[in-house]
């Protein structure tokens, strides 16, 4: 336990500070009973057992292998509650395959490395609890000002905001080029490789969760819809249903398609003699 709480470094530190004062503040300023009533819905909830179970089982066999080490609970939960959650909540831009190849393309680069450089090589707390809500400022008025740079005045101050951001990059940067010149050595350990390669390698393995959670959404998107016509037997509605199951199985593409056959096609739905048939020719012309 201490392994773990001596892991964290002064900016990460100085985020759960402020990011602990932010949650309270919301708290106390505005009810969160209605946030936390839709956060908690059943199917949700259903989606969040999945999740928990199969990234404990991950962890599981990782520390079997023993490969997982005390100190990196505290990157795996810096994952979780950034890239875990936020893709969870974002999963409904993730629409076909494609999107999910370049998220694995995105995973292994330069970035990766230079970003665990950066929060590596932090500065004193006292530093760092001034600057992390500095740049979380300049950075949301650097997003609102650009929205409206076609605005008088905006765009100078877009332009100053991206000054100011640049020169506060670079004297980052250097910091880091500094400190890891003289302390090279330290940085050199099986435990900061380990580090350095939690983040793509939980986002990798996290993805089929995001697909299981697409395809989730998909076939209930597909679903409700059936579900509203009232023109269509009970009976004939599981026949389609069984159809969509089989012939759409796990492929986005062709759950697209059987939305649009289940919107636009109503009269086929309701008088193909071999319903089965119908919606094979449908779902799977590729």
């Amino acid at each position: 336990m201490q392994d773990f709480f001596q892991s964290f470094t002064t900016r990460e530190i100085a985020i759960a500070i402020w990011g602990t004062i932010a949650i309270v503040f919301f708290c106390v300023k505005s009810s969160p009973k209605q946030l936390i009533i839709s956060a908690f819905q059943k199917k949700l909830v259903f989606i969040y057992l999945i999740i928990i179970v199969y990234l404990t089982l991950i962890i599981y066999v990782l520390n079997k292998l023993n490969i997982w080490e005390t100190t990196l609970y505290k990157d795996f939960l810096i994952w979780f509650f950034t890239v875990g959650i936020i893709s969870v909540f974002n999963v409904n831009k993730l629409k076909t395959h494609n999107d999910f190849i370049k998220i694995i393309f995105k995973l292994f680069s330069i970035s990766m490395i230079l970003e665990f450089l950066i929060s590596y090589y932090s500065f004193p707390l006292i530093i760092e609890l001034i600057i992390v809500p500095l740049f979380t400022i300049l950075t949301v008025l650097l997003v609102f000002a650009t929205h409206y740079k076609e605005r008088d005045g905006y765009f100078k101050v877009t332009q100053f905001l991206n000054y100011v951001l640049s020169i506060s990059g670079f004297i980052v940067f250097f910091y880091v080029i500094y400190n890891l010149a003289q302390s090279y050595e330290s940085l050199l350990t099986i435990s900061n490789v380990k580090s350095i390669f939690l983040f793509p390698f939980f986002t990798l393995v996290f993805l089929p969760v995001l697909y299981f959670i697409v395809v989730y959404m998909k076939y209930e998107d597909v679903f409700i819809n059936l579900r509203r016509y009232k023109f269509i037997d009970e009976k004939r509605k599981k026949k389609i249903k069984t159809a969509i199951i089989i012939y759409g199985n796990l492929n986005l593409s062709r759950l697209d398609k059987a939305k649009k056959v289940i919107i636009f096609n109503k009269r086929e739905l309701q008088n193909e003699t071999n319903i089965y048939k119908y919606i094979k020719s449908e779902i799977t012309n590729d």
